[in-house]
């Protein structure tokens, strides 16, 4: 696993987020973080608006590794 600050993705271009490729890992949450939650993910794109997204937490039992 190799962290990544940001990632170039070209206009109209795409990037897979999921567990053995990119992936996003929430440390240090204000709030425990659960099975089953819903997490709210801001994005911040260069030269445009923020996008936000719900995201569902997956069990670790279900976490490809």
């Amino acid at each position: 696993m190799k962290l990544v600050h940001q990632l170039q993705i070209p206009a109209h271009g795409e990037v897979d987020i999921s567990p053995g490729n990119y992936h996003l890992m929430l440390m240090h949450a204000k709030h425990p973080i659960s099975s089953d939650n819903t997490v709210s993910v801001v994005s911040q794109f260069a030269q445009g608006t923020p996008v936000y997204a719900p995201l569902e937490v997956d069990p670790p039992d279900q976490v490809n590794r």
